[in-house]
């Protein structure tokens, strides 16, 4: 049956309510006055345009099925949907929220005549603020007890390997039980940057960038995230338009915890980062109901069952400044 326009608004719209509110985790973060807090500032808006084309050339397609990431709110950012559009085509546009807390869209479409294009786009406004240090990190602590949300970061994911004796091994040389957790992390961050070189080169992950002595940015982050769990300190990668960066968990003496960004790379920025880009993701172990294996990113997904011949197809990713 064809979907009258009016309904298809209706189910779009519907959907898309838990996205809209989301400022009150920034609100929260900002009245926050622990001394081991950190602070945001210099808010920075973006518009981030996401979605799906698809254009058969050869014949109709059907059973089009498609997935694809949506950012979302953290202390740090506010994530507000300002537009959206879809294609008559389109016979549903649904959410899901994955247990890692990245939402996704998942569109469906019956069928698509050859040269016509399908289209779904969505426009987020998205407010980034830089993250400052906390006013005294030497009040943090290693979290002895964890919320299943934040244990996760201990484990093995892809490329970060915690567990091999040559991560231990260096985590447990260069730890010095005797100083305060920031610190401890701190001499993590500098042995990293200081014997790791970022070279251009195939993604190779945490155990041959050790061994090697080099690797891609990425690489030296997971590195510097391996070395982290190893001491039962929770870390992960943030994911960013063109880039991603590390950070740390700790506890302030109350228990409330709290994440640190830090880059491997380029300029010193340990704990804090000027960086404005907008959060895509955070993590690296994803469990997606369409891959068999965990994914250290959730990327795009397309299915077509009836196709005789590959369809012209573009995932949107548009970064702006709002006009």
């Amino acid at each position: 049956m064809k979907n009258h326009p009016d309904r298809r608004q209706f189910l779009l719209g519907s959907c898309c309510l838990p996205f809209l509110s989301v400022s009150s985790h920034t609100l929260a973060a900002e009245a926050d006055a622990s001394p081991g807090a950190p602070s945001y500032h210099a808010p920075t808006t973006f518009h981030w345009q996401v979605g799906l084309s698809i254009t058969p050339t050869s014949g109709p397609c059907a059973g089009i099925f498609a997935t694809f990431p949506l950012p979302g709110s953290w202390p740090e950012q506010e994530v507000e949907m300002i537009d959206r559009m879809a294609s008559p085509h389109v016979a549903a546009v649904k959410f899901r929220n994955l247990s890692s807390a990245v939402p996704q869209a998942l569109v469906s479409i019956p069928k698509v005549p050859a040269g016509q294009t399908a289209q779904v786009k969505m426009t987020y406004k998205i407010t980034k603020q830089a993250v400052r240090s906390p006013i005294d990190p030497a009040c943090l602590v290693v979290a002895t007890t964890l919320p299943s949300t934040v244990r996760k970061h201990l484990a093995t994911s892809p490329g970060i390997d915690p567990r091999a004796t040559t991560i231990r091994a260096l985590a447990a040389k260069t730890d010095d039980k005797s100083r305060n957790a920031w610190d401890r992390i701190t001499s993590l961050y500098d042995w990293v940057r200081d014997n790791i070189q970022c070279r251009d080169g195939q993604r190779h992950g945490s155990i041959t960038t050790l061994r090697e002595g080099w690797g891609q940015k990425e690489d030296i982050s997971s590195l510097f995230i391996a070395l982290c769990r190893a001491l039962h300190i929770p870390a992960r990668t943030v994911w960013v338009p063109d880039h991603n960066y590390a950070e740390f968990y700790l506890q302030d003496p109350g228990g409330k915890g709290y994440w640190f960004p830090c880059e491997l790379v380029g300029q010193r920025s340990f704990g804090e980062t000027t960086s404005r880009r907008p959060i895509l993701q955070r993590g690296d172990l994803f469990r997606v109901p369409e891959k068999k294996v965990p994914l250290r990113y959730v990327s795009e997904h397309l299915a077509v069952k009836q196709a005789l011949a590959r369809p012209q197809v573009q995932f949107i990713r548009q970064l702006s400044n709002p006009a």
